[in-house]
Formats: C-alpha cells, sequence, structure tokens
C-alpha cells in the first residue's frame, strides 16, 4: 500500500510483510528523509538523510 501527499509524494509505503518505509519532502518536491525498517527486525526503524540534500 502507498500513500501520497496532496502534491503526488509516495509519504509511506508499506511493503507485503508490513513493514513501512516513510519519506518527507520540502517544499519544493525534494525528498528530505527516508525512514526505513531495520533489516530484520520487526520495530526499530534506520532514518536516511537523502544524500544530495546539505544537513539542515
Amino acid at each position: 500500500m502507498t500513500t501520497a501527499d496532496r502534491r503526488g509524494n509516495v509519504v509511506s509505503s508499506t511493503n507485503f510483510v508490513g513493514h513501512v518505509t516513510t519519506s518527507t519532502f520540502d517544499n519544493l518536491d525534494r525528498a528530505m528523509t527516508t525512514v526505513l525498517p531495520a533489516s530484520g527486525a520487526t520495530s526499530a526503524a534506520q532514518s536516511t538523510p537523502c544524500p544530495m540534500m546539505p544537513p539542515v
């Protein structure tokens, strides 16, 4: 299942086992962060800033 914001950016996606990946975007629709489920875990998550964006 995928959820998009009103501008069409995919803000969350759930895979077939229920793990959710979420993303945030700035006002110019550039990806700011992506939070992935931890590998092999059911509740921990890993937050990854997008590589082309400078730190905030």
